[in-house]
């Protein structure tokens, strides 16, 4: 894994939507079956093992990569995936941004699921193995959610510290 420039831009050269947010890193990587891997192993180089959010970054981000090599068509130039990281207003935003969509209809936004209910038949089913991921995104963050970048789509999550660790991370 390595940074590389992604469309003509280097992927550290990609602005940070979030105001009062300072990019961390970000890096493209090839859509396989070992991004999430390397987005894991980047992760804890940029924020080190002892950041109390790393564990539930790395569940995020790899929810959030498999769903982008799961469900968007592959092709010539569609090979990649970026992982953005930012830090700042007492959390870290992650990010990845994947080619979007090929039909004419343009890039597709995923819409937040409502909460499964585990009591019902529907609820249980979508808390299986293959379903689950948006929810894990949803339940380890605050907030997450999609826009679009050109024609790149970007799925986004902020974790937040836990408040006993929020001055140290204003100190980073």
């Amino acid at each position: 894994m390595s940074l590389v420039h992604q469309h003509g831009t280097p992927a550290t050269a990609l602005t940070c939507p979030q105001g009062g947010m300072t990019l961390v890193s970000a890096a493209s990587l090839r859509r396989s079956n070992e991004a999430p891997r390397q987005a894991r192993t980047a992760l804890c180089g940029w924020l080190g093992q002892d950041d109390p959010l790393l564990l539930d970054a790395q569940q995020v981000i790899t929810e959030l990569i498999s769903n982008a090599i799961t469900h968007v068509e592959g092709g010539e130039g569609r090979d990649w995936v970026v992982l953005r990281v930012a830090r700042g207003n007492g959390s870290i935003r992650v990010e990845v941004i994947d080619p979007g969509a090929v039909d004419g209809d343009g890039p597709q936004v995923v819409r937040q699921p409502p909460t499964p209910d585990p009591k019902t038949r529907e609820g249980l089913k979508a808390l299986t193995e293959s379903g689950r991921g948006l929810y894990i995104v949803r339940t380890l963050s605050s907030a997450w959610g999609t826009y679009l970048s050109g024609q790149r789509r970007v799925v986004w999550a902020d974790l937040p510290y836990p408040a006993s660790s929020r001055c140290e991370e204003v100190a980073r």
